[in-house]
Order: structure tokens, then sequence, then C-alpha cells
């Protein structure tokens, strides 16, 4: 085993739902289940534009550390579970996050309102995440910041915060 050499101060975080912790976290026995998760929750939070989704092949097997049975293995295991939705697209295969915005993705897909081919679709708005934003314009989060964001968040409504980006 190759030793860690640690985090840097540079780089960003992801944010993880506190479900995952309270809920999905101990019901996960399978390794394969545990870092296809956490790899989907991580490439979703990453995924610019409308659409977050991914397909199969979007699970880097060498980066998870798997083989391609175990990522097939892992996104059955996560799909069953219920934390990832499967979409079936003809010829196409789509992973969402069982949210309530990837649940009325799905259901945009399955009714035909939304084609995940074309851009531009009319997917419901989703507000910025506030951590991602302060990194993508300020700089790293740090657990002290990312405390005051969310009180911030919790004590200013959304119209607020829309204002206040207007005159920026």
């Amino acid at each position: 085993m190759s030793k860690f050499k640690g985090f840097t101060d540079s780089e960003s975080f992801t944010q993880l739902p506190d479900t995952f912790f309270h809920q999905l976290l101990n019901q996960i026995d399978d390794a394969a289940e545990l870092k296809i998760t956490l790899y989907f929750l991580w490439r979703v939070e990453h995924t610019d534009g409308p659409f977050r989704a991914l397909r199969e092949s979007d699970f880097d097997a060498k980066e998870l550390g798997l083989s391609a049975d175990e990522v097939r293995s892992g996104i059955e295991k996560a799909v069953e579970r219920g934390s990832i939705l499967e979409i079936k697209k003809e010829p196409v295969v789509y992973f969402l996050l069982n949210s309530p915005r990837g649940r009325t993705v799905a259901q945009a897909i399955e009714s035909g309102k939304l084609n995940p081919e074309i851009a531009g679709s009319d997917v419901p708005f989703e507000r910025p995440n506030i951590f991602r934003l302060y990194e993508e314009n300020i700089g790293p989060l740090t657990p002290l910041i990312a405390d005051a964001l969310k009180d911030a968040e919790e004590t200013y409504s959304a119209e607020w915060s829309l204002i206040r980006l207007d005159w920026l």
C-alpha cells in the first residue's frame, strides 16, 4: 500500500448529504457499492449544467480501484438500495441521484418532457450551492467558513441572495 500524502489547501470540497451519514452509511456493507455511491455523489456535485446524470461509462473503474464487474455490481446495488435512480432512454442508461431534483428529472425523461441528448431542455431551476459559489468566487472553504455560510443560508432567504447578487 502506498502512503497517502495528505490533502492540500487548494482543493475543493464535496458536500455530502447528512442522510448519507445518518441512514445510508450504516446500511452499505459492500465496498463496491460504497465506492460507487461516494464517486457518484462527487461526480454529480462537480457536474455543471442542468442535466446532472452519469452513464455507466462515466464510472472510472481504475480511479475507483474496481474491476468492470465490481463497478456494475456496485451500481446495481446502489440502484437496488434506491440511492441512485436508473433511467433507460434507449440506447443509453442514465443514473441520477435519488433527490427531489433527480426524481423530477427522471419523471420528465420518462414522460418525454425532457430529452437528455438535447442541451437546454426544460429542467427545473436549481439554486446554486452556497459552498460551491464561495469556492468558485472567493477561495478554498474552511470548516469555520462553511459553518458561517450555513448559518447565513438559514438566516437569509433565497430572494435576498438573488437581490444582493444583482448589484455585484
